[in-house]
């Protein structure tokens, strides 16, 4: 499915993340390392979902990055009300949840 999504989507990050989250669960972590660096090399803040960029960097195991994405986007103020409850529902943030301010 993330491969169909990224055929229609060429570079999207909600889609790399699903990929490199599938490929970091079997094993395949040559295929999630160049997803991550995709993902990460995304400059445009029009293109970039910080929730995304969080969630590969938490399937990457790096906590502190996703924990510093997150806190600074639920601090912009620029979050709508879904990603607010993505942020507070989604299985992925599980372990930053206690670290996350979500009292907006």
């Amino acid at each position: 499915m993330s491969n169909q999504l990224l055929g229609l989507y060429p570079g999207e990050a909600s889609a790399l993340v699903l990929r490199l989250r599938i490929e970091a669960r079997e094993g395949d972590m040559r295929g999630a390392l160049a997803d991550y660096h995709r993902i990460r090399e995304i400059r445009d803040p029009s293109q970039m979902d910080p929730i995304a960029l969080a969630s590969a960097d938490v399937a990457m195991g790096n906590r502190v990055e996703a924990l510093q994405t997150v806190r600074g986007y639920v601090s912009s103020g620029l979050h709508g009300i879904d990603e607010f409850a993505r942020i507070r529902t989604d299985p992925d943030f599980d372990t930053l949840r206690t670290d996350i301010n979500l009292s907006s």
